[in-house]
């Protein structure tokens, strides 16, 4: 008679088990084990069931394959652990460089506010007639920053002094930044 796999396995816990009271029962009065029945300690590894043997040998693969699945698991948690190491010192350093980055921007946009801020009291102290010609030849930017600085009124002046065109062009540029 065939027991299926989990019977069987299931039996050989419980003749485990019953071993102790098997062998003592075996015993007779004198000490001496009876001829009939052998203690199951006294089996030996010749005598396991196949399919039990088979079982062991499924049990103690999957568990080799398992210590190794959990070894590179380690692996790639110290891997990745690494990598988010590496991942935290580039965004530090991009965090330096860019802090570096604005902090070198406020001093050139203060340079070139400083600078605007002279070229703005330059042509103030011009009249309208020497700032007009110098303006109309300016970058519109330029021009219109410097525009922008002065007081309206002599700017008003200064405007009143260039080319029709550019007058008209630097007019719409100052209104969009005062804006």
């Amino acid at each position: 008679m065939r027991f299926p796999l989990s019977a069987v396995s299931g039996l050989a816990v419980a003749a485990c088990l019953l071993a102790g009271p098997v062998a003592a029962a075996a015993q007779s009065p004198s000490g001496a084990e009876s001829p009939s029945s052998p203690s199951l300690a006294s089996i030996s590894p010749s005598m396991e069931i196949p399919e039990e043997r088979k079982l062991l040998e499924s049990i103690r693969k999957r568990e080799r394959e398992l210590d190794m699945k959990a070894e590179a698991l380690r692996d790639e948690e110290a891997r990745l652990a690494e990598l988010r190491r590496d991942v935290e010192t580039a965004v530090e350093r991009l965090e330096e460089k860019k802090a570096s980055l604005e902090s070198l921007t406020e001093k050139i946009e203060a340079v070139k506010d400083e600078r605007i801020q002279r070229l703005v009291k330059i042509y103030a102290s011009m009249s309208p007639e020497e700032a007009a010609p110098r303006i109309e030849e300016l970058d519109k930017e330029v021009a219109v920053l410097i525009l922008a600085s002065m007081r309206p009124s002599s700017a008003g002046k200064i405007l009143g002094l260039v080319n029709v065109e550019k007058s008209v062009s630097l007019s719409q540029s100052l209104r969009i930044t005062e804006d």
